[in-house]
């Protein structure tokens, strides 16, 4: 299947995507209220901060390798089992130290939600090491259906913890733990049947050579991936901790999360990006990077205005009267979107040119500014100046990837801003990719 059909069907798998996660969270607001919000956003912060520290990047190697055939796919499938069930333990450890740690963020979450929860982070490792193995296999037909599945399965769960056993915040960490285990057990199972044609380039090669292998390329994404985490939630984690309310968390949660529903498509296509790019040409690299930024830029925008322009009404309908202190928060966010997901796809394209280490180091250099000015913004101006961090966060990282996009590429800031008369035969027509080159990783 070419890439054009494949971001089609991506792009329409998470419009579903979007319907099942906006249900969800009328379902979280109607249920929970804002403070049981707030304290299942801490929760979701809590398992990918304990991913972003454990993984080594090796998520992104796996994709990598996986995609350019490198590495057998069968040495592959061994390692990403017994890696993940090591760093899987080690999330759980970190999670339980961050719930005593003198941090003011997770210390007063009741430990049996807590406790309840901590198997989902470690079946999440799992998960996510087989999604970027059958990714970079291009295996998005059912990368596409496990999504769906995975809202799917939560909902359900959900209502029936939450809603008809009313069993509260322990309903939604054990919806959330059950959902993730149905969610990786049919990962195996699928990773297990595929079997794609054996190649030998790497499968002499021990254990412990390959990921040494993988943790070479993979970790500047881990580096990459630690600072980008810092970027997106240092606001909202040092709001708990200045405010140490859960309700201010639910309502920038809230905020942020109708912000950033176009993220719900962009993330799955920045990691097909990357899977088509790391195995192909620069020519056709620069084509599907530059378009794809492009269209996403004005649909993020449009859909924003029309979103703002109707906040007030929206939040009361979907939340309720509740939630009206985040219809504030929603105007400052818009450069935390349009300029994140620029981001991540210029970030995607130059990772996949082998360079992992220069996304990191973008991100490293922009960090103590961010730091300092979300700590004076959320200092002074509580909700709102965590909201303008992020868009500062954004805007600042979105700059620096454009210019070294543009250094690699030859391009310049009209390619991935403005639309060009023949951008919607490029899309129709974007070329086939049945013939995907195996390039090797440049050195980094």
């Amino acid at each position: 299947m070419s890439f054009n059909k494949h971001l089609v069907s991506t792009g329409g798998t998470h419009v579903l995507v979007f319907i099942f996660s906006l249900g969800m969270s009328i379902l979280n607001a109607r249920l929970l209220g804002p403070e049981g919000v707030g304290v299942f956003a801490l929760l979701v912060l809590l398992k990918t901060l304990s991913v972003r520290i454990t993984d080594l990047g090796f998520g992104r190697a796996f994709r990598y390798y996986s995609s350019n055939g490198e590495i057998d796919y069968y040495t592959l499938k061994k390692i990403v089992f017994n890696v993940g069930v090591v760093i899987g333990i080690v999330v759980v450890f970190i999670g339980l130290l961050l719930k005593i740690a003198p941090i003011g963020v997770w210390n007063d979450i009741d430990w049996k939600v807590y406790i309840v929860f901590m198997p989902t982070p470690f079946l999440f490792v799992l998960v996510m090491y087989l999604r970027h193995l059958l990714h970079g296999q291009l295996q998005i037909p059912f990368i596409n259906i496990s999504e769906i599945l995975e809202r799917l399965l939560y909902i359900l769960l959900f209502i029936l913890f939450v809603w008809y056993l009313e069993m509260g915040l322990v309903g939604v960490s054990l919806a959330l733990s059950v959902s993730t285990l149905f969610l990786l057990l049919q990962l195996l199972r699928y990773a297990q049947k595929f079997n794609p044609p054996s190649k030998k380039s790497e499968f002499s090669l021990k254990t412990g050579a390959l990921i040494k292998k993988l943790w070479g390329y993979g970790q500047w994404s881990y580096y990459s991936g630690f600072v980008e985490y810092i970027f997106m939630n240092f606001p909202i984690l040092f709001l708990k901790s200045t405010a140490g309310s859960f309700a201010q968390v639910g309502f920038f949660s809230k905020a942020q999360g109708l912000a950033n529903y176009p993220r719900i498509i962009a993330v799955p296509i920045s990691g097909l990006l990357f899977s088509y790019n790391a195995g192909s040409d620069k020519n056709k690299a620069n084509i599907r990077t530059e378009v794809v930024c492009r269209f996403s830029f004005w649909a993020v925008t449009i859909l924003f205005v029309t979103l703002a322009f109707f906040i007030k009404p929206i939040i009361i309908l979907l939340y309720g009267e509740a939630f009206l202190p985040a219809a504030r928060v929603f105007f400052f966010l818009y450069p935390s979107i349009v300029f994140y997901i620029q981001s991540l796809y210029l970030s995607s394209d130059i990772a996949a040119r082998g360079l992992n280490k220069e996304t990191f180091t973008i991100r490293l250099r922009s960090l103590p500014f961010i730091l300092v000015a979300a700590y004076f913004l959320i200092t002074h101006y509580e909700i709102i100046g965590a909201a303008i961090a992020i868009s500062l966060s954004f805007t600042t990282l979105w700059v620096q990837y454009a210019l070294k996009y543009f250094s690699l590429s030859g391009s310049g800031f009209a390619k991935i801003l403005f639309l060009k008369k023949n951008d919607f035969k490029l899309v129709a027509d974007l070329v086939k990719n049945r013939d995907r080159k195996n390039i090797p990783p440049k050195k980094l």
